[in-house]
């Protein structure tokens, strides 16, 4: 409930200042941090998330596959030739 309010009292200040095609991510979502380990995780994937943007099936110069790319082709290949029981 307090993330809707805050997204809705950001969303609602960024129309106001003149920001009308503003937005939140699309696919985003909200998780609470519940330990140290979990917070370093996280800090680990931020850092070097805008260091795989050249691999980002969302820029339109990408330039290769990232790890989960490389597995979904894969899973998707299983399925076309054999059915869901190969995954």
């Amino acid at each position: 409930m307090v993330v809707r309010i805050y997204k809705a009292a950001v969303t609602t200040q960024c129309r106001r200042g003149g920001y009308g095609y503003f937005g939140w991510q699309r696919n985003y979502y909200e998780h609470i941090v519940r330990n140290e380990e979990e917070l370093n995780r996280i800090r680990k994937y931020i850092f070097n998330n805008p260091l795989r943007w050249h691999l980002d099936r969302e820029n339109p110069e990408r330039v290769g596959e990232d790890d989960f790319d490389r597995w979904l082709n894969k899973v998707s290949e299983r399925l076309v030739e054999g059915g869901t029981n190969h995954v």
